[in-house]
């Protein structure tokens, strides 16, 4: 059993230092991704309806 690991919910409402930001880490990391989850799902969903409508509009089945 690993020591000194908190929870995802416990790291979502920490902050991310700049030390451990600049660092890399693997928590901070997640921390940050988790902050960031809503906007980059509108990011992909907003791609998916460009693509659907671009396929739409020119007629392509799948457009890569």
């Amino acid at each position: 059993m690993f020591v000194g690991l908190c929870t995802l919910t416990e790291m979502q409402g920490s902050k991310v230092s700049k030390g451990a930001r600049k660092r890399g880490q693997l928590a901070s990391l997640l921390v940050e991704a988790y902050q960031n989850r809503e906007a980059l799902e509108e990011q992909i969903a907003e791609g998916r309806r460009n693509r659907k409508e671009a396929g739409n509009k020119y007629g392509a089945d799948h457009i890569l």
